[in-house]
Protein backbone atom coordinates (compact mmCIF):
# COMPACT_ATOMS: atom_id res chain seq x y z
CA UNK A 1 0.00 0.00 0.00
CA UNK A 2 2.77 2.09 0.89
CA UNK A 3 4.46 2.05 -2.67
CA UNK A 4 1.33 2.69 -4.20
CA UNK A 5 0.32 5.58 -2.42
CA UNK A 6 4.07 7.12 -2.80
CA UNK A 7 3.80 6.53 -6.39
CA UNK A 8 0.20 7.74 -7.68
CA UNK A 9 1.15 11.28 -5.33
CA UNK A 10 4.87 11.49 -7.64
CA UNK A 11 2.41 11.11 -10.78
CA UNK A 12 -0.12 14.03 -9.62
CA UNK A 13 3.01 15.85 -8.45
CA UNK A 14 4.05 15.58 -12.09
CA UNK A 15 1.20 15.98 -13.59
CA UNK A 16 0.01 18.96 -11.43
CA UNK A 17 3.01 20.67 -10.32
CA UNK A 18 3.75 23.24 -13.66
CA UNK A 19 0.63 24.86 -11.85
CA UNK A 20 1.13 25.53 -8.64
CA UNK A 21 3.76 28.44 -9.29
CA UNK A 22 0.79 29.83 -11.69
CA UNK A 23 -1.85 30.38 -9.16
CA UNK A 24 0.80 31.75 -5.92
CA UNK A 25 2.07 33.66 -8.75
CA UNK A 26 -1.43 35.34 -8.96
CA UNK A 27 -1.35 36.08 -4.75
CA UNK A 28 2.31 37.70 -4.69
CA UNK A 29 3.12 37.42 -0.96
CA UNK A 30 5.97 39.26 1.26
CA UNK A 31 6.73 35.46 2.25
CA UNK A 32 6.90 33.57 -0.90
CA UNK A 33 10.02 32.18 -1.25
CA UNK A 34 12.54 31.77 -4.26
CA UNK A 35 11.69 29.57 -6.65
CA UNK A 36 14.70 27.25 -6.38
CA UNK A 37 13.43 26.66 -2.45
CA UNK A 38 11.17 24.52 -3.97
CA UNK A 39 13.32 22.08 -5.10
CA UNK A 40 13.46 20.86 -1.29
CA UNK A 41 10.37 18.42 -2.36
CA UNK A 42 13.16 16.71 -4.52
CA UNK A 43 14.76 15.66 -1.37
CA UNK A 44 11.74 14.76 0.40
CA UNK A 45 10.53 12.44 -2.19
CA UNK A 46 14.43 11.24 -2.57
CA UNK A 47 14.01 10.30 1.36
CA UNK A 48 10.66 8.76 1.53
CA UNK A 49 11.98 6.45 -1.43
CA UNK A 50 15.09 5.41 0.47
CA UNK A 51 12.82 4.89 3.20
CA UNK A 52 10.49 2.60 1.94
CA UNK A 53 13.27 1.05 -0.05
CA UNK A 54 15.99 0.36 3.25
CA UNK A 55 13.93 0.62 6.21
CA UNK A 56 10.69 -0.89 7.98
CA UNK A 57 9.84 2.44 9.69
CA UNK A 58 6.52 2.54 7.70
CA UNK A 59 5.83 -0.68 8.03
CA UNK A 60 3.46 -0.89 11.46
CA UNK A 61 -0.49 -0.65 11.14
CA UNK A 62 -0.61 2.95 12.59
CA UNK A 63 2.59 4.31 10.26
CA UNK A 64 1.66 2.80 7.49
CA UNK A 65 -2.10 4.02 7.50
CA UNK A 66 -0.89 7.93 8.42
CA UNK A 67 1.82 7.68 5.68
CA UNK A 68 -1.58 6.53 3.21
CA UNK A 69 -3.41 9.28 4.55
CA UNK A 70 -0.71 11.71 4.14
CA UNK A 71 -0.04 10.97 0.32
CA UNK A 72 -3.66 10.88 -0.17
CA UNK A 73 -4.11 14.19 1.29
CA UNK A 74 -0.97 15.32 -0.49
CA UNK A 75 -2.46 14.98 -3.89
CA UNK A 76 -5.56 16.26 -3.05
CA UNK A 77 -3.99 19.16 -2.12
CA UNK A 78 -2.20 19.52 -5.17
CA UNK A 79 -5.35 19.08 -7.19
CA UNK A 80 -7.64 21.53 -5.41
CA UNK A 81 -4.76 24.45 -5.11
CA UNK A 82 -4.38 24.28 -8.91
CA UNK A 83 -7.37 24.66 -9.70
CA UNK A 84 -7.29 27.88 -7.86
CA UNK A 85 -9.70 26.95 -4.83
CA UNK A 86 -7.80 28.55 -2.50
CA UNK A 87 -10.11 28.38 0.65
CA UNK A 88 -10.18 24.35 0.43
CA UNK A 89 -6.61 24.00 -0.30
CA UNK A 90 -5.97 25.43 2.75
CA UNK A 91 -8.07 23.34 4.41
CA UNK A 92 -6.75 19.96 3.18
CA UNK A 93 -2.91 21.29 3.58
CA UNK A 94 -4.08 21.90 7.53
CA UNK A 95 -5.43 18.35 7.69
CA UNK A 96 -2.55 17.17 5.51
CA UNK A 97 -0.23 19.12 8.55
CA UNK A 98 -1.79 17.63 11.19
CA UNK A 99 -1.52 13.95 9.38
CA UNK A 100 2.13 14.06 9.23
CA UNK A 101 2.61 15.63 12.47
CA UNK A 102 0.73 12.72 14.18
CA UNK A 103 3.20 10.39 11.73
CA UNK A 104 6.24 12.02 12.93
CA UNK A 105 4.92 11.49 16.57
CA UNK A 106 4.34 7.83 16.17
CA UNK A 107 7.51 7.25 14.37
CA UNK A 108 9.34 8.86 17.59
CA UNK A 109 7.05 6.82 19.86
CA UNK A 110 8.92 3.59 18.68
CA UNK A 111 12.05 5.71 18.71
CA UNK A 112 12.85 6.68 15.11
CA UNK A 113 13.95 9.66 14.17
CA UNK A 114 13.18 9.67 10.45
CA UNK A 115 15.27 12.63 8.59
CA UNK A 116 13.09 12.77 5.80
CA UNK A 117 9.82 12.34 7.54
CA UNK A 118 10.89 15.20 9.17
CA UNK A 119 11.62 17.36 6.59
CA UNK A 120 8.41 16.52 4.83
CA UNK A 121 6.30 17.37 7.94
CA UNK A 122 8.08 20.80 8.65
CA UNK A 123 8.15 21.84 5.16
CA UNK A 124 3.91 21.12 5.21
CA UNK A 125 4.15 23.56 8.28
CA UNK A 126 6.37 26.24 6.63
CA UNK A 127 4.21 25.62 3.36
CA UNK A 128 0.56 25.93 5.39
CA UNK A 129 1.39 29.31 6.60
CA UNK A 130 1.71 30.04 2.82
CA UNK A 131 -1.84 28.47 2.07
CA UNK A 132 -3.34 30.13 5.09
CA UNK A 133 -2.21 33.79 3.55
CA UNK A 134 -3.16 32.94 0.14
CA UNK A 135 -6.78 31.55 1.06
CA UNK A 136 -6.91 35.04 2.72
CA UNK A 137 -5.54 37.40 0.30
CA UNK A 138 -6.47 40.89 0.30
CA UNK A 139 -7.77 40.50 4.06
CA UNK A 140 -4.89 43.05 4.93
CA UNK A 141 -3.19 40.35 7.10
CA UNK A 142 0.75 40.90 7.35
CA UNK A 143 2.01 37.91 6.14
CA UNK A 144 5.34 38.78 7.33
CA UNK A 145 4.13 38.97 11.37
CA UNK A 146 1.85 35.55 10.59
CA UNK A 147 5.26 33.67 9.58
CA UNK A 148 6.91 35.13 12.71
CA UNK A 149 4.10 34.29 14.86
CA UNK A 150 3.41 30.90 13.66
CA UNK A 151 7.31 30.07 14.13
CA UNK A 152 7.40 31.63 17.56
CA UNK A 153 4.64 29.64 18.92
CA UNK A 154 5.18 26.44 17.29
CA UNK A 155 9.28 26.04 17.97
CA UNK A 156 10.38 28.78 20.01
CA UNK A 157 12.76 27.56 22.92
CA UNK A 158 11.95 23.74 21.99
CA UNK A 159 14.40 21.33 21.21
CA UNK A 160 13.89 20.43 17.85
CA UNK A 161 15.45 18.07 15.54
CA UNK A 162 18.41 18.73 12.93
CA UNK A 163 15.70 17.84 10.48
CA UNK A 164 13.05 20.60 11.31
CA UNK A 165 16.27 23.15 11.94
CA UNK A 166 17.61 23.01 8.11
CA UNK A 167 13.95 22.85 7.01
CA UNK A 168 13.21 25.82 8.79
CA UNK A 169 16.85 27.21 7.96
CA UNK A 170 16.22 26.72 3.82
CA UNK A 171 12.71 28.30 3.87
CA UNK A 172 13.90 31.35 5.99
CA UNK A 173 16.95 32.08 3.87
CA UNK A 174 14.56 31.71 0.66
CA UNK A 175 12.34 34.60 2.29
CA UNK A 176 13.62 38.43 1.16
CA UNK A 177 10.67 40.43 2.12
CA UNK A 178 10.01 43.99 1.04
CA UNK A 179 8.34 44.99 4.23
CA UNK A 180 10.42 43.13 7.39
CA UNK A 181 9.86 43.37 11.10
CA UNK A 182 12.42 42.91 14.14
CA UNK A 183 10.39 39.78 14.64
CA UNK A 184 11.31 38.21 11.48
CA UNK A 185 15.13 39.57 11.53
CA UNK A 186 15.43 37.93 14.89
CA UNK A 187 13.88 34.79 13.69
CA UNK A 188 16.56 34.79 10.53
CA UNK A 189 19.41 35.39 13.09
CA UNK A 190 18.38 32.91 14.91
CA UNK A 191 18.15 30.20 12.41
CA UNK A 192 20.79 31.39 10.26
CA UNK A 193 23.74 32.81 12.49
CA UNK A 194 26.68 34.43 11.02
CA UNK A 195 25.15 35.05 8.08
CA UNK A 196 25.53 31.04 7.71
CA UNK A 197 23.83 29.99 4.12
CA UNK A 198 22.47 26.21 3.81
CA UNK A 199 23.56 24.75 0.69
CA UNK A 200 20.88 22.28 -1.64
CA UNK A 201 23.82 19.26 -0.49
CA UNK A 202 23.64 19.82 2.66
CA UNK A 203 19.54 19.39 2.93
CA UNK A 204 20.94 15.45 2.09
CA UNK A 205 21.21 14.99 5.45
CA UNK A 206 21.92 11.84 7.86
CA UNK A 207 22.37 13.35 11.39
CA UNK A 208 18.84 13.30 12.93
CA UNK A 209 18.48 13.79 16.70
CA UNK A 210 15.38 14.56 18.33
CA UNK A 211 16.20 16.79 20.85
CA UNK A 212 18.57 19.61 19.60
CA UNK A 213 19.57 22.87 20.20
CA UNK A 214 16.55 24.90 20.80
CA UNK A 215 15.86 28.33 18.60
CA UNK A 216 15.37 31.31 21.11
CA UNK A 217 13.60 34.16 19.64
CA UNK A 218 14.41 36.37 22.88
CA UNK A 219 10.57 38.13 23.10
CA UNK A 220 11.43 40.46 20.32
CA UNK A 221 8.57 42.64 19.68
CA UNK A 222 6.87 41.28 16.34
CA UNK A 223 5.51 44.07 15.01
CA UNK A 224 7.93 46.77 14.85
CA UNK A 225 8.58 46.90 11.11
CA UNK A 226 11.64 47.45 8.99
CA UNK A 227 11.83 48.38 4.77
CA UNK A 228 14.17 46.32 3.27
CA UNK A 229 15.15 47.63 -0.49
Amino acid sequence: MSWLEFGKTLVDNAWYGSGIGTVSDKYPLDISPAPKTFGIWGVIYYGIFITLLLTEHLEDDTCKQLFAESMQLNRKWIRVFTSDDRAEAYKVIAQLQTTNQALVTALRAKGVNNYYMEMYSTWVNAATILSERIANYGDGGDSVETLYSTVRDTYDDKDISYAERITLQWAIQGISPQNSTQGFDALKRALLRDGQVVSFAELFGIENNQSGEPISLGGVPPHTKTVTT
